[in-house]
């Protein structure tokens, strides 16, 4: 599979505090993350939040996205958490071919 043409799929996600629209926001990061990483073809990866445009960035500093690849049952998985302040964000995706 290309991953550079895969799209990416949200598969499992559990948050704390984190009300919807910043959530939807993560999200979003972590599957442009997700695909960035799994091109370059590093095992895992760690991201500053700052580091993303949404908003001010000093709002986000301090807070990472972290993702490992495994591969389960021949299917290749990405875990991903967010950590900021009281924020906590897991979750699981997949690149599905296009």
């Amino acid at each position: 599979m290309r991953k550079a043409c895969a799209t990416p799929q949200i598969e499992d996600v559990t948050y704390e505090n984190c009300p919807d629209d910043t959530l939807s926001l993560l999200l979003d990061i972590f599957e442009h993350a997700m695909k960035s990483t799994a091109i370059s073809g590093a095992r895992s990866a760690t991201y500053d939040l700052g580091d993303f445009a949404m908003g001010p960035r000093a709002e986000w500093e301090g807070g990472t996205l972290k993702l490992e690849r495994t591969v389960v049952l021949g299917q290749e998985q990405w875990f991903g958490r967010i950590d900021h302040r009281e924020v906590r964000v897991e979750v699981l995706g997949t690149l599905e071919e296009d």
